[in-house]
């Protein structure tokens, strides 16, 4: 069964460009070391008002794969050196994906 995870940051209105950029490329690293079939992340294009400003989604094979990207090392650390310090607002969901 196959695991879709996508999260949604709204930044506070003082973060810099200099700071998703460090997020992005963090992100570009974490992707191939994640185990996801699948994983893409970017800016929001703003093409409507009130979306959130960044998304990343990432399919997984099953749930264990899943959590083992959740509890990863580097996980925890973009977590908390690129993504809590600069964050109004998350939104998370997991689905079962098609195989």
């Amino acid at each position: 069964m196959a695991v879709v995870h996508i999260v949604t940051l709204k930044f506070r209105p003082e973060t810099t460009e200099s700071v998703v950029g460090k997020l992005a490329a963090a992100l570009d690293e974490l992707g191939p070391q994640s185990n996801a079939v699948r994983f893409q992340h970017g800016s929001d294009l703003g093409i409507r008002e009130g979306n959130a400003d960044y998304a990343i989604t990432a399919v997984f094979a099953d749930e264990e794969t899943f959590l083992a990207y959740m509890a990863s090392a580097q996980h925890q650390r973009i977590i908390s050196e690129l993504v809590t310090p600069h964050l109004q607002a998350r939104s998370a969901v997991q689905f079962v994906g098609a195989d």
